[in-house]
């Protein structure tokens, strides 16, 4: 019996002892946006994706209400825990970081765990990697999707957040490097001013879309709204004079995909 219970409290401790390990404490230095911070953990700079929590990214928001709840989600995460001692906490399942290099990890304040209320608030769908919480994640989401919070209220899915946002190529937009990273990289390096000048060209030039040949903006405009009829064979913008009170909404993607064709009336790929 005394085997036993040594045995036990032996198992307890080595329990504690890792779940120690995979615990931080660490101080918030700067906000990027809603789910990315960066911290200091003993003096050293980490750069930090909050776990299971995917708040659309700043470069897609292009219409007000879609801006709105991506504003929302950064100053409530600001208001929250910038400049405040927080605890880090890593999930095996997750790995340690993202392609970005980036940890992964749930981030607490105090007994609040800020990654869930972005979930709650409705800040944030629940993201693509593995990890424990996903099943408790994907209940927080589905339940402000059904209460239409932040970005699941019908403002802004009258605007095309799901259509550009949720239908992205996700893992070529968390491959490449985001306009923050790109400024910290201008920045930090030690350059003269002609050719910082050019670094910050360069910067301008990648976060514009439009003037851009970049692999997200190709995916959003994808995954544009196009309209199309029952027995037509073309896909059309709205308002173009083929189409009748029976059009149905499609993406490009999917028109393409299904055999339909430009309209040559509207030209709904002459934005492309």
């Amino acid at each position: 019996m005394k085997k036993i219970l040594l045995l036990v409290l032996g198992a307890i401790f080595l329990f504690a002892v890792i779940m120690l390990a995979a615990e931080e404490k660490a101080v918030v230095t700067k906000v990027y946006d809603g789910d990315y911070i960066k911290v200091k953990i003993d003096g050293k700079s980490y750069k930090v994706k909050m776990l299971g929590s995917d708040v659309p990214d700043k470069k897609w928001g292009t219409a007000k209400n879609i801006k709105d709840a991506i504003k929302d989600a950064e100053k409530y995460v600001k208001d929250l825990i910038d400049n405040k001692e927080i605890k880090l906490v890593s999930d095996k399942s997750a790995g340690d970081k993202n392609k970005k290099g980036r940890l992964l990890r749930y981030v607490y304040l105090g007994s609040t765990l800020v990654n869930a209320e972005l979930l709650k608030k409705g800040y944030a769908n629940v993201s693509d990697e593995s990890f424990s919480k996903k099943s408790t994640f994907s209940g927080y989401a589905t339940k402000a999707e059904k209460e239409k919070l932040g970005i699941w209220s019908d403002a802004v899915k009258k605007e095309g957040i799901f259509s550009k946002w949720f239908g992205r190529n996700k893992s070529e937009d968390d491959a490449e490097a985001d306009t923050e990273d790109v400024k910290e990289e201008v920045v930090s390096s030690k350059e003269t001013k002609a050719a910082k000048e050019i670094k910050d060209t360069e910067v301008k030039s990648r976060t514009t879309a439009k003037d851009t040949d970049t692999s997200w903006y190709k995916s959003s405009m994808a995954s544009k709204i196009v309209y199309v009829t029952k027995a037509g064979e073309k896909f059309h913008k709205k308002g173009c004079s083929h189409l009748t009170e029976s059009a149905t909404t499609i993406t490009i993607k999917e028109a393409k995909d299904k055999g339909y064709q430009p309209c040559k009336t509207c030209e709904p790929l002459k934005d492309l």
